[in-house]
């Protein structure tokens, strides 16, 4: 099941993203082929990640199936209205989506 993959990659060890919210949307590409499309987001809207920990979580989405691919993403600085002459804090809020092409049922 993909959406325990899912879940199960973003609780590992040096991913640790926890709780994440999911939107499923199926994409029939042919007769005989189906995309199935989640948008993964944190569960809680104000907890912001590290890069390496967001890069973590996708590299091994897709490292570890041959099926998932990281299809979009994106990233939001978390910090409130930085000045332009300053380096924002390394905390980012993401929305990925990520895609599984499979045979369609039937």
């Amino acid at each position: 099941d993909l959406e325990t993959y899912i879940r199960k990659v973003a609780a590992k060890d040096k991913v640790e993203i926890g709780n994440v919210n999911m939107t499923f949307t199926p994409e029939q590409r042919s007769k005989t082929v189906v995309d199935k499309v989640y948008r993964i987001k944190s569960d809680t809207r104000d907890r912001s990640f590290q890069r390496l920990r967001i890069a973590n979580f996708l590299y091994t989405l897709e490292y570890d199936s041959r099926r998932v691919k990281v299809t979009d993403l994106k990233l939001e600085v978390a910090e409130k209205r930085p000045k332009a002459h300053e380096v924002p804090a390394d905390e980012w809020f993401f929305e990925a989506e990520v895609t599984s092409r499979q045979r369609a049922d039937g």
